[in-house]
């Protein structure tokens, strides 16, 4: 039997009669960030919330969604009061680490919560020293998870029951579908609660941990009344599980509806009559329901799901729960899927996987409303809607060239804004900021928009040599998700006019010029595997032709692009990123250079010095020739 026979109750209270017609639900909670009171003098803090007071009776009017974790979505603080969900639920999307509570209750009396469903926190009802409770007709499956298994709907020693009572005494819980089980705090004594009557849809392996009890409590209403469905202890599921006799002592010939052997909760506690099927008179069609996940997405708690566009999103429906035609329960045959975008598809038991998940990738952002059909084998069915936001990812490149003959260089940035398509983005604006080595504040350099093809172009004058970071951001709008990137760009200036810069997306250190060996020099670290690149600017007055340029990476020569601008060379270098030694051979000195002082002083030095040498020698012998 499927474990998430989820709605059945809440779909019973709804459907009085037998139904044929497809039911759909539309997911629009009213998302709430904060605790929802319901104070000692009658009032509801606060007002504006989807809940409606009529005298001692509290009536939701709306499906309620926590809007960020951590907190109790409802708190009762009054006594002698109903809450009556009408249908409606609690919904909390569930993360591991959430350990959100739905509903608290603290030393109150005399309350009734019913019709109410309840699924995705962590733990659905908190009673703590509470007396004369009544819960019927909710639908409680609070969220469990694996950490790091395959199960993902499992959980190890993590989360917590769907009802917790501790200390609390005389509470009746009837008619309820429950998962996760209920647990009586081992060291807060719970007395003479009643338990009979509910839909307990769990695994044998948790029974120990979500049914902890202690004190006196009753599991079932007596015969013939009976006891509680386990779905773990029916024929089904356990072949000892029959019913052949009938009676008060289960020895008496016929069936009743009651399995013969009793179960033993824990504590000394018994349901000494279980259920053979839920008592359930009525039909109702399967409940529709479904997650969405994905591996990359915005928020997932507002009022829609708000994902990315670049991976598949994993839709899945193992919260369905199947049909009942007033005797059996009817499974779900067929999962139809509309996807809001002119896709649809079906899928049908038994899976590829345990779960009915299905995996659709949209190729455009937008609103789409998902729609999912389920649809049991006498054909009864029901739907659930879910409005989806679709953004799609923007990519922004960025890249700087710099003309490198003199300090006060102008660096050119420029680059392209598109989606993941490769679609431009034209007239938005890209924002340009830099970053320098030592301060930890970014720094404005300018703002500038896409022309038709996206493309962006910016000038900056630094204001130093040094180590840069310059980043290129976009903000995004309600289509597009925002996108950044840098480039790092290192400079260094030598003999007071020449500049050497580095453009990369490798951590540069160690830029520096050996003017014996006319080499410029530097190390490029990255993280391993990832591409690194290097763009160097290299002054044409200090290098050699472009020929005689030679580059190598850790000793080992590379080859390189090399082109040109006015004054500069650019050579462009690429790896696999580890941590790497990057030589540039500049080749012969320029002819340009020699007509610069340090040019001549560089080139002629030697010359000079020979000639002066000659002449000292000359006027030396001269002289002593003359003594």
């Amino acid at each position: 039997m499927s474990r998430m026979l989820g709605s059945m109750i809440i779909l019973a209270i709804l459907f009085s009669m037998l139904c044929s017609s497809t039911v759909v639900h539309e997911a629009k909670a009213s998302t709430i960030n904060q605790t929802i009171y319901i104070r000692a003098d009658g009032s509801v803090d606060p007002s504006t919330v989807a809940v409606q007071r009529n005298g001692d009776v509290y009536t939701l009017t709306d499906d309620l969604s926590p809007y960020s974790l951590g907190f109790t979505l409802l708190v009762i603080e009054r006594s002698n009061m109903t809450l009556n969900g009408a249908g409606h639920s609690l919904f909390a999307y569930w993360y591991p680490w959430s350990f959100t509570l739905a509903i608290s209750v603290v030393g109150m009396s005399n309350i009734t919560i019913m019709n109410l469903t309840v699924t995705g926190f962590t733990s659905c009802i908190s009673l703590s020293s509470c007396l004369n409770i009544t819960l019927t007709g909710n639908v409680l499956e609070p969220m469990w998870w694996s950490d790091g298994n395959s199960d993902m709907f499992r959980m190890y020693g993590r989360g917590g029951p769907a009802i917790d009572l501790a200390s609390t005494s005389n509470t009746t819980i009837t008619e309820n579908y429950i998962t996760r089980g209920i647990e009586f705090t081992p060291e807060n004594a719970s007395n003479y609660n009643h338990i009979f009557h509910n839909n307990f849809q769990f695994q044998p392996a948790y029974w120990s941990y979500s049914f902890e009890v202690s004190g006196k409590n009753f599991w079932d209403d007596g015969y013939p009344s009976g006891g509680n469905y386990w779905s773990w202890h029916t024929a089904q599921a356990d072949p000892t599980a029959v019913d052949v006799f009938g009676g008060v002592y289960q020895n008496e010939s016929g069936s009743d509806g009651i399995v013969d052997t009793p179960v033993t909760v824990g504590g000394g506690n018994v349901d000494h009559y279980p259920l053979i099927v839920p008592r359930l008179s009525y039909a109702f069609p399967p409940a529709a329901l479904f997650h969405v996940w994905s591996s990359e997405w915005q928020n997932p708690f507002e009022s829609y799901v708000n994902l990315l566009g670049r991976e598949p999103y994993n839709f899945d429906a193992s919260t369905s729960s199947p049909g009942w035609n007033g005797t059996q329960v009817m499974l779900i045959k067929e999962y139809r899927w509309d996807f809001g975008d002119g896709n649809v598809t079906s899928i049908f038991p038994p899976f590829s996987t345990v779960y009915p998940i299905v995996f659709h990738k949209y190729q455009l952002g937008g609103n789409f409303r998902v729609t999912l059909n389920v649809i049991d084998s006498e054909g009864m069915s029901s739907a659930w809607s879910q409005d989806m936001h679709v953004m799609v990812p923007a990519m922004v490149s960025i890249s700087t060239t710099s003309s490198s003959a003199f300090v006060g260089y102008k660096v050119a940035v420029s680059g392209r804004l598109t989606d993941r398509w490769g679609e431009s983005l034209k007239d938005e604006t890209v924002v340009l900021h830099y970053i320098f080595s030592g301060i930890h504040d970014w720094i404005p350099i300018t703002s500038t928009t896409t022309d038709s093809i996206g493309d962006y172009q910016a000038v900056w004058i630094p204001t130093a040599t040094g180590s840069f970071t310059v980043m290129a951001s976009w903000p995004g709008n309600s289509t597009w998700l925002e996108a950044t990137n840098s480039t790092t760009l290192n400079s260094l200036t030598y003999g007071s006019q020449c500049v050497f810069t580095v453009e990369s997306n490798s951590t540069i250190q160690e830029l520096a010029f050996n003017a014996t060996t006319h080499e410029l020099s530097f190390t490029a670290a990255g993280s391993n595997g990832t591409q690194g690149y290097a763009r160097v600017t290299l002054p044409k007055n200090i290098a050699g032709d472009s020929r005689s340029i030679k580059a190598y990476i850790d000793g080992d020569l590379t080859l390189c692009g090399i082109t040109s601008n006015n004054d500069s060379y650019i050579l462009a270098l690429s790896y696999m990123h580890s941590t790497h030694t990057v030589t540039i051979n500049l080749g012969s000195m320029s002819a340009s250079l020699i007509d610069t002082p340090l040019g001549k002083l560089v080139a002629y030095g030697i010359p000079i010095a020979a000639i002066i040498t000659v002449i000292i020698i000359y006027a030396v012998r001269k002289k002593h020739r003359n003594h």
